[in-house]
Parts: C-alpha cells; structure tokens; sequence
C-alpha cells in the first residue's frame, strides 16, 4: 500500500533473543546489573494492554495517516496543540495512526493500548504497561506542562475515529525499573528479577550517550533518518513550529527537527542503482570532489513527505543538473552532500 511502512513485533522479540545469547557469550547473564532499553518513535502497537500485539507496529516512516493528522490538528487548534505538546501533531504520531486504523476496520476491538515500540518490548519482558515522557511525546496528545495526557486532544481524536480509542501507556520516569517476567528469565536465560529500565526514545538516549547536556550545547545523530537536537533547560516553543520540544532523559528539553531520510536514502540509492549497500554508495561518493562541475545538486526527501522545519508531507525529492556525464558515483556524491 503506498506509503506503509510495518514491521512485526515478533520479529524484534525474535532480535532480542538473539541479542541476549551474543551478549551473554561476552558477559554471563548472571554478571549483569540490568536491561535498558530505548526504542524508535512515534510507532504504534496496538495491544491488550499487556504484550500482545494486535496486528502489525506501524512505524513512524509510515504516511498514511496524513488526514487525520490534519483532521487532529484542526480539532483541537493546532497552536494551542504545538503549544501544550511541544509536537507539530502530523500522521505519524500514535493517535493519528489509531483513527485511521479505526478508519478503515483495521483497529482490533481488544485493543486498549496504543504502544510505541519500546513500551511493546518493556511490556513483554516485565508484564508492565509503562513508557517514558520521551516516547509518550510521539502519542500527539503528551502535555508536557502536567505530564500527562490531555483528555481533550483524546476525546477529539475519539470523536473523529467514531469510537473510543485504546489509551497510551501510563508515564513514568526514564529511570523506572520493574523485574524480568520469570517466565521470560526463563525463556531467554537470565537471571529472576533482573531489573528492566523503561529508558527513553532512540534520539533521547543517544544523546544521554553522547554526554550531550548543557543548555545551547547541539548533537546530530544520523541514522536511518537523521536527528538534530539543541538542548535547553526551559521549554521553548518556536513561533513557526520548526521543532519539536522533546523531555530528555533525565532532566532539561531537546529542541529537535528530524530528516526523514538519511541512511534509508542511502539504502535507496544503493539499490536503485544495483550498488552493494549504502558502505559501497559512501565509497563513491568519497571518491568525487564535491566541488566538482557535474555533481548534481540533490534535494534528498525521497520518504514519504518531511518533518521538522519544513513540515511538508507532499515534498518529494528533487535532482538538478542530470547531464549525460551524469554516473552512479557523481549522484552517490550529491546525495551525500
């Protein structure tokens, strides 16, 4: 379906298995002091509100929720919404995802929670419905103010779905911990009560990571998309809503605008062109200088529309300057650029 993008829960439990064994070769299970854990966001799992996933996650590359982004947007103002969210509220975020679902009968009626990624995974090793303020910003209604969920943005996408939603998971801080399920320990060898950290977004932990914390001080993290984050110790929102305004893990705000496509792109191109994989389109691309007279100028939004600064989900990506000359490697290196 044009501009889906799903994966399957089993698949990442699956990965988790196999993470436990490659890392318990390293360090026997029973020398570790925990499990933390961080996840990519907004992206919706339907649940019962325990680990099962009703249906596949939908994540946050997906654009078929666009209309009911607007729809939620307009509903409830979307200034006021920026204003209390710190979220520019668009079809990637789990309340837009959820009335669409509902839209087209897609929403299984034993659903009562609408899980991002991580919180799917927190749910299925300790039996604890939790996530952190991080990922709760990726529900489109998190009010950063009171912590909690704004009753009015939930009533408003119920309303537009025709019926009541499932709820996001309960907020707590980062820094939570509850024990491994025992049949879970059992399952993947580890220790009874092992502690699991709620822990916080991908772009929020790599930030953590990189001793990224005083105020003005900037990160960029690249990877299948691309975060750009400026940290504040005051919630700042931006009068054209150019960022997003996201609680980092432990104290103070990330001040973030997201690219769509980085890495993604790159693996596009590398098939495109029958490259072997996005380390070969890197080779290429190093070997041109970017200075260079043929080198196309390449405005890389080939995902589905764009978030962060521009806001503009029917932005496509464009190539100037294709001449004959024109090489794999000479549009390696103008993508790269």
């Amino acid at each position: 379906e044009p501009g889906a993008s799903e994966q399957s829960p089993s698949d990442w439990w699956a990965a988790v298995r196999s993470v436990v064994v490659d890392l318990g070769r390293a360090v026997p299970t029973d020398r570790w002091a925990g499990i933390g854990l961080s996840g990519m966001i907004p992206t919706l799992v339907p649940s019962d509100g325990w680990a099962t996933a009703l249906g596949p996650a939908i994540t946050w590359e997906d654009g078929r929720a666009e209309e009911f982004g607007d729809g939620l947007r307009e509903g409830v103002g979307a200034e006021s919404l920026y204003q209390r969210t710190g979220q520019w509220v668009d079809g990637r975020y789990l309340l837009p995802m959820a009335v669409r679902l509902a839209a087209v009968g897609a929403l299984s009626p034993a659903a009562t929670s609408l899980l991002g990624a991580k919180d799917w995974l927190f749910a299925r090793l300790t039996g604890v419905v939790a996530t952190d303020p991080s990922t709760a910003t990726g529900s489109g209604c998190f009010d950063l103010s009171s912590g909690g969920y704004a009753e009015d943005v939930l009533a408003a996408a119920d309303a537009h779905a025709g019926r009541r939603l499932p709820r996001p998971a309960p907020v707590v801080a980062s820094t939570t911990s509850y024990p491994v399920r025992d049949d879970v320990a059992a399952e993947l060898g580890l220790p009874r009560h092992l502690a699991v950290t709620v822990g916080a977004a991908d772009s929020v932990c790599g930030v953590l990571g990189l001793g990224v914390h005083s105020p003005g001080d900037v990160v960029v993290i690249a990877g299948t998309s691309t975060v750009i984050l400026g940290v504040s110790d005051e919630r700042v929102v931006d009068p054209r809503h150019r960022y997003l305004v996201t609680p980092l893990a432990l104290e103070g705000y990330g001040l973030e605008m997201d690219l769509l496509a980085t890495g993604s792109g790159v693996a596009w191109l590398a098939d495109l062109f029958g490259i072997e994989g996005p380390p070969a389109v890197q080779e290429l691309a190093h070997g041109v200088d970017p200075a260079g007279p043929d080198v196309p100028t390449f405005l890389p939004y080939v995902a589905p529309g764009e978030q962060g600064a521009l806001w503009d989900p029917t932005l496509a990506g464009t190539v100037e300057g294709l001449t004959m000359r024109t090489t794999p490697a000479l549009m390696a290196r103008g993508f790269m650029t």
